[in-house]
């Protein structure tokens, strides 16, 4: 089971969902994300957990829903900028 770094008082979803976005910057775009299910199972959270970290996600412009296919990352243009601004941060 992959554990979520904790190093602040944080909402899980909100720790997830930087977790999914460093994942996500090492993904192609329009690749499918793992499921709901199986996201459950591999970070041990609940599953409206995940579904708020996606939610959140989505928001941020990070991946795109097709109900009934999956979540997907967005667009070259968005996954490039997540990267630039990972870099920055290392």
């Amino acid at each position: 089971m992959t554990q979520i770094s904790r190093p602040r008082r944080a909402p899980k979803y909100e720790l997830l969902a930087e977790t999914l976005t460093e994942r996500i910057a090492a993904m192609m775009p329009h690749q499918v994300l793992p499921t709901e299910r199986e996201l459950t199972k591999e970070f041990g959270v609940s599953r409206m957990t995940v579904r708020q970290a996606i939610a959140r996600l989505v928001t941020q412009g990070l991946v795109y829903n097709i109900q009934g296919s999956g979540t997907y990352v967005a667009h070259p243009d968005v996954v490039a900028a997540i990267r630039r601004q990972l870099d920055e941060l290392s």
